[in-house]
């Protein structure tokens, strides 16, 4: 009987849950899933998982519909109902939720997620942060990030940023509107 590559004994491994999906997989064998897979929310988690090995981490957005379930299009872009990120647990910090429907939201909480791994962002006594400088044509505007803890933590993992570990720190980062007040109209009511 022929022993089984590394590689076949990993793809049973994955099939008898001995290793955790997508965490513990090889690049060959994310590789191979991100090929073969034709779907679902696998295929998406394993891109993810890609994503965060390549760049060191990925947003996850999820479209806003309208009363007919349709993804809301403007200016031929979808808008994101909310964006979370992934991967900045791995590297020791938060990671974030943000209700803000921008196709260019996810921009702005790169550069959030840059400062707070350059140290440019520190949390005050409390746990919440005020991070200028990630909207690039107004510098002054400010992210306001909240510790989501406790039943809210809860309802996040649950709801919203659910691929989320159940571990990892997680944020609500309110984006500002142009003027430079809290946009805080696209929080669901759960996490007033």
């Amino acid at each position: 009987m022929p022993s089984m590559t590394s590689f076949q004994k990993e793809l049973q491994d994955l099939r008898d849950n001995k290793i955790r999906f997508p965490y513990d997989l090889s690049i060959e064998l994310l590789q191979h899933l991100k090929d073969s897979l034709s779907g679902g929310w696998e295929l998406l988690r394993v891109r993810h998982e890609l994503m965060i090995r390549e760049h060191g981490r990925s947003l996850v957005a999820v479209a806003m519909e309208d009363e007919k379930g349709n993804i809301v299009i403007k200016d031929g872009k979808a808008q994101p109902q909310f964006v979370y990120t992934l991967g900045q647990g791995r590297k020791g910090f938060p990671e974030i939720l943000c209700f803000f429907p921008s196709a260019y939201i996810g921009h702005f909480i790169n550069n959030l997620c840059n400062k707070m791994e350059s140290g440019e962002a520190e949390p005050n006594e409390d746990g919440t942060y005020l991070i200028g400088g990630c909207f690039p044509l107004k510098p002054k505007l400010n992210f306001i990030l909240l510790p989501i803890v406790g039943s809210q933590r809860e309802l996040a993992a649950e709801k919203y940023a659910c691929q989320c570990e159940k571990d990892e720190p997680l944020l609500l980062a309110v984006a500002p509107y142009e003027d430079g007040t809290p946009c805080t109209d696209f929080i669901p009511e759960d996490f007033h």
